[in-house]
């Protein structure tokens, strides 16, 4: 028994002194650890409900969305029960309202009302009534108010040019902007529903506005302002209850000031895998972290070893959201002429220029190290020390392409109007996303996505 508490103890000195000399090797220069922002995308995770807000659009062309077609399945009535489910779950108070020109309190006894003919009908002037125009911009305003709750938007978001220039778009804009900047969300659902009624107030070339009525389905819109969580649960219900066999006639998109989920440091998400595996059969290996947040690459390599760290997507971008157009690297170098670590007492810092290149497909993030400056062009017998640090740069635009090929232009509706069509597009609705996506590129900041280094020498 003694001898094999001896052997332990001796076992624990050996790694203690073994440690002890790695701690003192200068196998490393003396580093700035830039941490970005640690705390990327963390809304407030509250288990406490909060106030919901749910409008309803009462113009009177809705009114198609509850009348059935022949041989069309019609999700309007569904999914406007699914809403109010969804907001007694996640909500404490639930506030309906509907609007068109103005906007009116509900009482929860007139939701059902909602799924009927009868709830779009006009009681004003014959003028009045073929003159509606959404306020979908005052709902904009309420929320930048009440930013900690969520709100509801049921409508068909078809817009006017005037509601998206001048200062009528600041009156969308602007809102946006703050809900954004306060770390809210913006969550655009499309619904792909048979419609039985008529369009109006389709601008044409000449100045006149005209009404269609051969439509046989059309789209309709959810969107959500809010935290992601509450966004991402009233999707996910819908998915679930309507379109988990078959998302053709669902879209969806989510607008945020930042579409970056984490950065990889910070939970020490970095692993071999990123870089090639042969990498890690080259002579010394050792793949390691320090001060918890920095992972460096080990090893003794020659001109053909290959370099490419690769980042998944989804590792990075929420789903769901624009993404990122644009990603940039910074690059810094040391050198030491000692190959040992044992034998290193500094490190000189190198002034190499640009030497990699970063690239992004569909699936992955891609930095090509050492192509503008290849290894075999490196002195040999010589350690390099190479950090890089990876930023998104830019907001994307998938959402506008998302929903492109439901919009048509004011430009064009007249030409679409005239070939009869049986689906009949959103007016505007590419243009209303686009200065959604451009909220979002004013809100966001650069952001620092992920760090590693590479400490090699290169055989003579």
């Amino acid at each position: 028994m003694l001898k094999k508490i001896l052997a332990q103890i001796s076992i624990i000195l050996i790694i203690f002194s073994f440690n002890s000399i790695l701690a003192a090797e200068k196998c490393s220069p003396d580093l700035e650890m830039n941490k970005g922002n640690t705390s990327l995308n963390s809304e407030i995770d509250s288990s406490e409900k909060g106030e919901i807000f749910v409008f309803f659009d009462q113009s009177t062309t809705m009114k198609g969305f509850t009348v059935d077609q022949p041989g069309q399945e019609n999700l309007y009535v569904n999914i406007v029960d699914d809403i109010q489910q969804i907001a007694e779950n996640i909500g404490s108070d639930i506030i309906y309202q509907n609007f068109g020109n103005e906007i009116n309190p509900m009482q929860d006894r007139d939701v059902a009302k909602v799924k009927t003919p009868k709830f779009y009908d006009c009681s004003g002037s014959s003028v009045a009534c073929n003159n509606q125009s959404s306020t979908i911009q005052e709902i904009f305003k309420i929320a930048e108010e009440l930013p900690e709750a969520t709100h509801i938007v049921v409508t068909h978001l078809s817009l006017q040019d005037r509601q998206l220039v001048g200062s009528e778009s600041k009156q969308i804009r602007n809102p946006l902007t703050s809900i954004l900047k306060k770390g809210k969300s913006i969550g655009i659902i499309g619904v792909m529903n048979s419609y039985n009624g008529t369009i109006d107030s389709i601008p044409q070339k000449n100045g006149e506005y005209i009404k269609y009525l051969d439509a046989e389905s059309r789209p309709f819109y959810i969107l959500v302002i809010g935290n992601q969580k509450n966004i991402n649960r009233i999707k996910a219900d819908i998915v679930e209850n309507h379109f988990s066999s078959n998302q053709e006639n669902f879209k969806y998109a989510l607008i945020t000031s930042s579409p970056i989920l984490q950065n990889l440091n910070v939970n020490k998400l970095i692993e071999e895998t990123n870089m090639p595996a042969k990498l890690s059969r080259e002579d010394e290996f050792n793949f390691s972290y320090i001060d918890d947040y920095l992972p460096i690459y080990r090893f003794t390599g020659d001109k053909n070893t290959e370099l490419k760290f690769k980042i998944n997507n989804d590792d990075i971008i929420v789903k769901g959201s624009t993404g990122v157009s644009n990603f940039s690297i910074t690059e810094k170098v040391w050198t030491t002429n000692k190959i040992k670590c044992k034998d290193i007492k500094s490190w000189n810092e190198a002034n190499f220029g640009e030497l990699s290149t970063i690239t992004q497909n569909k699936d992955e993030l891609v930095i090509d190290l050492f192509t503008k400056k290849p290894l075999k062009k490196l002195f040999r017998g010589i350690r390099y020390f190479y950090k890089v640090d990876v930023y998104a740069e830019k907001p994307g635009d998938s959402s506008e392409k998302e929903f492109s090929n439901w919009s048509v232009n004011s430009s064009e509706i007249d030409d679409f109007t005239q070939t009869n069509p049986v689906t009949f597009k959103t007016l505007n609705l590419e243009k209303f996303v686009s200065i959604l996506n451009a909220v979002s590129g004013d809100t966001f900041k650069k952001t620092l996505i992920a760090s590693f280094a590479v400490n090699f020498n290169l055989e003579k």
